[in-house]
Parts: structure tokens; C-alpha cells; sequence
């Protein structure tokens, strides 16, 4: 045999021993796990649905298959259950940014613009890094809240490092778009100048 089938000889075989092991051992969140990201991989969502909930059922706190059953549940359509199983993933988190974002993106996609924003305004906090307040500028900025699009990327300049001149620059830019959005050209022009003022210097 070829290489290549080799391999996938190995892969089913691989596959048939951990089904055997799953049935003398069903509480295996491993093994659970495992088969749920293979039979997601194949694109067989009603399986990886079944091993993903048999995760959930003995640790609900696994995050990585909270988020993979909400994109698995997304993708049979039921966006309602994409956005319960999400929002669970986000609070079971405490409020991870890229979680945050995984929900705000499932919200809208629900019809649900205001809860959006609402979990994006979440992810604005005291704490947050100049990263996490980027993302929540474009988020701001994608939603059309551009007052908070602007606010959101103006803390992200300021809060960037010094080591972090790329992150800067990209929120000065969409504290630019925010505000020309909003019809305020001059804030814009400043904006931009700020970025010409550090390439000169």
C-alpha cells in the first residue's frame, strides 16, 4: 500500500480501538472529546453533537467543547442553541475576549444587535489589554456604535505598550473610520495625523 493509505488505514484503526475503549469506559472525557473533534473533522455534526454533550455531561466546565458544540449546533442550524451553549462558554470563562467575541458574532447572526453590543461593552473594562479594547472598537465599529467604536479604540492606543506601536497604530486608524463614519472628518484627519506624527519621529 501507498503511503498515504497507510495512513488512513491507521487513522480508522485508531479510530475503531477508541470507540471500543469509549464503550468499556463511557464517562472518558478524552475519549469523548477525541471523537468529537474527528467526527466534526468529517463533517458527521450529529456524532460530534452526541460525543461533545458527553463531555459536557461529566465536566461542564471544558470550554473548548462548549465552544465546539455551539459551532457544531450552528452549523445544523440551530442558532438558538449555538447562542445558549456560547453564552455558557463566555460566563463559564470569566468573560474570555475571544469566547466574547465567538458569542457577539452568534448574537447578530440571531438577530440579537443590542445583546452584541452588550457583551462587547463586557469585554470594555478596566482590565481589559489594548488588544481586547481593538477588538472591541471593531466590534463597536462593525455593529455601527460608533461613539463606543471610538471610545473603545482611543483606550486601546493609549493603553498599548510601547513595545505595541503595531496594535497603537491600528486603533488610532479605526478611531479614524469610527469617527469619518460618524461624519466627523476633522477627528478623523487628527487621528491620522497622530500615526504621521510617530512615522516622522
Amino acid at each position: 500500500p501507498r503511503p498515504d493509505q497507510q495512513v488512513a488505514v491507521g487513522v480508522l484503526q485508531a479510530d475503531a480501538t477508541l470507540r471500543r475503549l469509549l464503550v468499556a469506559l463511557p464517562a472518558s472525557v478524552e475519549g469523548n472529546w477525541r471523537l468529537a473533534v474527528a467526527a466534526d473533522g468529517a463533517g458527521q455534526l450529529v456524532d460530534a453533537e452526541r460525543y461533545l454533550r458527553a463531555v459536557l455531561d461529566t465536566e461542564p466546565d471544558h470550554l473548548d467543547a462548549r465552544a465546539a458544540l455551539a459551532e457544531v449546533l450552528r452549523a445544523r442550524g440551530d442558532v438558538a442553541g449555538a447562542v445558549a451553549q456560547s453564552r455558557q462558554a463566555f460566563d463559564r470563562s470569566g468573560q474570555h475576549p475571544g469566547l466574547g467575541e465567538a458569542l457577539v458574532w452568534m448574537l447578530c447572526e440571531h438577530g440579537d444587535r443590542q445583546g452584541a453590543l452588550d457583551v462587547a461593552a463586557l469585554l470594555d473594562d478596566d482590565e481589559a489589554t489594548a488588544a481586547t479594547l481593538l477588538q472591541v472598537a471593531r466590534i463597536d465599529l462593525t455593529l455601527g456604535a460608533l461613539t463606543a467604536a471610538q471610545l473603545a479604540a482611543i483606550a486601546a492606543a493609549a493603553r498599548a505598550g510601547t513595545d505595541e506601536r503595531a496594535l497603537a497604530d491600528a486603533a488610532v486608524r479605526t478611531q479614524a473610520v469610527a469617527a469619518r463614519a460618524a461624519g466627523d472628518l476633522p477627528d478623523a484627519r487628527a487621528a491620522l495625523a497622530t500615526i504621521a506624527a510617530h512615522d516622522l519621529a
